[in-house]
């Protein structure tokens, strides 16, 4: 089963549907591969994932969990611009003129958005799944005029900036290394939480990234934040030899 947010779009899942939360053949494989759909509401409710849990039994879920969280806070440059240190982050200076943060605090302002990763393990496990893989989600593109042209036309980035107040033509896109330093804690703390809940993190396939830690433009979505099928294809063929480790 693929499961999840916004981000199981790129592996083949039909972006939304009028249906409530539906349990759907995908592929009929081999191996089969199943789904849940429903319409996105910019987020799963617990309908969604009582419908994962009621097929779940003996499956293995691949389950992508958020993903944006980093875009829909800090896409936009914060003032005064922030960054922080963080072990693993392909560009590990500090940006220059940034106020420095303690990781820490920004570890701190993101828990609440992985909050119910570990409770809807523990659903899935309740009811008999046989593996959950959480999956890391795409790396941010490195183009803050491509993001910046593009979110200028999302109905999402249109909302949220008429909301704060924000003149989306005055505003300028983080720098790469912070964003990329913001996705690397966010993969940290979801792997965290995958092992303490003796489930698999299976992160992003390292040929996707680029030397400083960005999205390949190959796998670039033509919008602002997401993937596309190239990319999905390839985190498939990654599911699809674990799933033949665990066979053996």
């Amino acid at each position: 089963m693929i499961v999840g947010d916004s981000h199981i779009v790129a592996l083949g899942v039909p972006h939304s549907t009028e249906a409530p939360p539906e349990f759907v053949l995908l592929e009929a494989g081999p191996p089969r591969i199943f789904t849940v759909t429903e319409k996105w509401m910019g987020s799963r409710g617990a309908e969604y994932w009582d419908m994962v849990a009621r097929h779940c039994a003996g499956r293995t879920v691949a389950l992508s969990w958020n993903g944006n969280q980093h875009n829909a806070s800090f896409l936009i440059a914060p003032e005064p611009l922030f960054d922080f240190v963080c072990p693993g982050a392909a560009t590990p200076a500090i940006h220059p003129g940034a106020v420095v943060l303690p990781a820490g605090v920004v570890r701190a302002y993101f828990k609440h958005t992985l909050w119910a990763l570990d409770r809807t393990i523990r659903l899935l496990k309740a009811h008999g799944v046989g593996r959950v893989l959480v999956l890391g989600t795409p790396a941010p593109k490195r183009d803050g005029d491509f993001i910046l042209t593009r979110i200028r036309t999302e109905a999402f980035f249109q909302d949220a900036a008429a909301a704060a107040g924000i003149d989306l033509d005055a505003v300028r896109i983080t720098p790469a290394s912070i964003r990329q330093k913001l996705w690397v804690l966010i993969q940290q703390m979801m792997a965290a939480i995958a092992v303490r809940e003796g489930t698999t993190f299976v992160p992003v396939p390292p040929d996707t990234l680029e030397p400083d830690g960005t999205l390949r433009r190959q796998y670039w979505q033509d919008d602002g934040t997401h993937a596309n099928r190239a990319y999905g294809a390839r985190v498939r063929q990654v599911l699809e030899r674990i799933a033949l480790e665990g066979a053996d």
